[in-house]
Formats: structure tokens, sequence, C-alpha cells
């Protein structure tokens, strides 16, 4: 009979100071506070931040050659994922991908990772991504080469035909995109995984179903993590103590934004909010946002369309509030067909551009007259 040692082990990888593509804010902080969280539970850590391509692969090696024989071998990634025929890839920091073909050169594949994992015969692997984003070359692959039909936003099913018990935790859903939480210190599915983490006697299916539950909640169903496991015994990551259960939380309907007392402008045919607008949000929030509006009576609110919002930039000398220095502004209009990103428009000098869905910009609303 095989003989588990009692021990957990812990890859840890946060990476966020990309050298040629976007920067992220979260993940370094998120894995941090992974990495503080399991030590506390008896994890032994393998930590790494802002790695280049030889030392993410280094540290999988120095990994998997630690956790042979254990109980619970966990790998936590946080930073930019991307997807490409079929296959998951992890972005190392010093990743510049200028056409598909470079992909799987240029980055760490989740395979890698997984395959090393299960050679080790660890009891149970499992795996946390938190980097299901918008893919950050797309733009650059497409400007150069044309749209690929190998591409797609957010990551893809993994492989699971495994020989050991495997639990694999995505941020959000195949194909889909995880918000940021650029005004947060953690992403919004690391945030809430962590308030679970370390609960004393607590399954770790029951910690995934509550993570996913308050995921779902914060985000009012735009974002839904997803879970692939083979699983057969009851694992707990801090010990197995008394049965936890998980109470059912009563679900608030979302506030509708109160009346106030501010002006509207209208253009022609249109009528703009005009008060102290909120501070930046990505493009779901920001629909949702107009959505709720309730200003003078007046609920039938939107985002303004590409045009529109031009037409406002040209008449914005009427309004009083607009933030205009360096600043942009959400449309309603998708950018070129692309549905992970759309049209900003510059308040500064009346550009437009585009941006990720889940980059934080600012919004305005209109209604037709």
């Amino acid at each position: 009979m095989k003989f588990f040692q009692k021990k957990k082990v812990a890859l840890i990888i946060g990476n966020g100071n990309y050298q040629h593509t976007t920067k992220l804010k979260n993940p370094t902080n998120d894995s941090q506070d992974i990495r503080d969280s399991l030590a506390q539970i008896g994890f032994q850590i393998f930590y790494g931040e802002n790695l280049k391509q030889t030392e993410f692969k280094r540290l999988v090696r120095d990994f998997a050659n630690s956790i042979n024989g254990a109980e619970i071998s966990l790998f936590y990634y946080a930073g930019h994922g991307l997807q490409y025929n079929g296959q998951n890839f992890l972005v190392p920091t010093n990743a510049e991908i200028l056409s598909e073909d470079e992909i799987p050169d240029t980055t760490v594949s989740l395979d890698f990772v997984q395959n090393r994992m299960e050679d080790s015969k660890a009891k149970l692997n499992l795996f946390f991504l938190d980097s299901c984003r918008d893919n950050p070359f797309e733009k650059r692959i497409a400007e150069a080469n044309g749209r690929s039909g190998n591409i797609f936003r957010g990551l893809v099913n993994p492989d699971m035909t495994f020989t050991n018990q495997s639990i694999i935790s995505f941020a959000t859903a195949p194909n889909q995109v995880a918000f940021d939480n650029p005004r947060g210190r953690n992403g919004i599915y690391t945030k809430n995984l962590l308030k679970h983490l370390t609960k004393a006697g607590m399954k770790i299916d029951d910690i995934l179903k509550a993570t996913i539950r308050d995921v779902i909640e914060e985000t009012q169903n735009f974002q839904v993590p997803w879970v692939h496991q083979k699983l057969y015994d009851d694992f707990y990551l801090n010990g197995k103590g008394v049965r936890v259960e998980i109470p059912p939380k009563v679900v608030e309907k979302p506030k509708v934004v109160e009346e106030v007392s501010e002006k509207t402008v209208k253009v022609g045919n249109l009528r703009f909010q005009d008060f102290d607008l909120p501070e930046p949000m990505n493009w779901n929030s920001a629909c949702e946002y107009c959505e709720k509006l309730k200003l003078l009576g007046f609920s039938n609110w939107r985002l303004p369309t590409k045009e529109e919002l031009k037409i406002a930039y040209k008449n914005k000398d009427k309004f009083r509030n607009f933030k205009s220095k360096i600043s942009w502004y959400w449309t309603i209009k998708e950018y070129n067909e692309n549905s992970s990103s759309s049209w900003i428009i510059g308040f500064s000098y009346g550009d437009d551009d585009w941006g990720y869905k889940t980059v934080s910009y600012y919004a305005v609303c209109v209604e037709d007259l």
C-alpha cells in the first residue's frame, strides 16, 4: 500500500510587471496573500513573482522534485494567461509575442505544470488559476497577421485524463474573462478564495463552493468560477476538525441609484447626465450603472454609442462635471465586433481608441428624447 506523507506543498506565482504588454496590479498582492495564508496552515511554500520564462520553469521543476508522496500539492497562479489551439498557457513577464506560433515557445503551458505534478504521485493535485483575463497579445497579433481562429479569450477546459486525484479551479468559466478589481488589493476571485482558504475543518470542495457562491454574488452573476475535478476522497487544507456547514446567503437585489437633483444636459435629441460622475469602472459595471440610474425621474439611461459620445465631447462646454484631462469614457459599441473590448473616447482631444472591458474607465449615461 502506498504511504503518503502528511505534508502539504504549494507553488505560488504572481506575475504583474510585464515588460511587453499590459501590467497588472493585483497578481503580486494575490500571490503574497495566498502564500501567507497557506504558510499559516502548515504548507511548505515555493514562491515566485514577476518571473521570466526560465525562472518560471525552473521553479516548477524544483517544486515537482519536492512533492513526491505528498498528500496535497497545490499550484496557484495569478497573472496573464491565454488559450491557443485548445491549450492553456501562462505568460512569463518577459514574453514578447508577435505571432501566434510564438506562443508555445515564449510562455509556460499549463500541461508543463500538470504533467510534473502528476509524475510526483502526490495524492491530490490542486490548481487555482486566477489568470482568465483577455489575451494581452490579441490586438498585436491581429494587426500583424489578421484575426486567428486559434486564439480565444479566457482559458479553455483543461485535460483531466490523470491517474491521481486532481482539482482545477478557474477564476471564471471557459472562454470568459474575470474582473481585475483595479480599485481593490486582490482580484475578485482571489479575494473571495482567501475568505475560506484557511478555515479549519472545511473540505476543499466546500471551500470551492463557498468561493464560487461569493464571487457570483459580488459580481451579480457576471463572473462564475469554474471547477474541473477527478475526486473520490475527502481532503482538508486545515485539518478535518468538525463538519463545516455552508449557510445559504440571502442575495439582496441591487439597489437602484438614488434620484439626484442636479440637472441634465440636452444636446439635439439626446439627454446626457450632468452631475458628479462615479469613479472609473469596468465595462460591465458601466452598463449596469446606466441601466439602474434614475435621474430627475428619467430612468431609460444607457451607455452612449461612439458617435453620441463624440457629440458630447464637441459640446463639453455645456457640461459642468466632465472629467476631461487625460480621461477616457466607455461606449456601448464593441471594438470591431471583438466581444472582449469596446470603443472608448478620450475627452482631452476627442480621439477614439479601444479598451479591454475588464479595465476601468469613466462612464456617462445618455437617454433618447
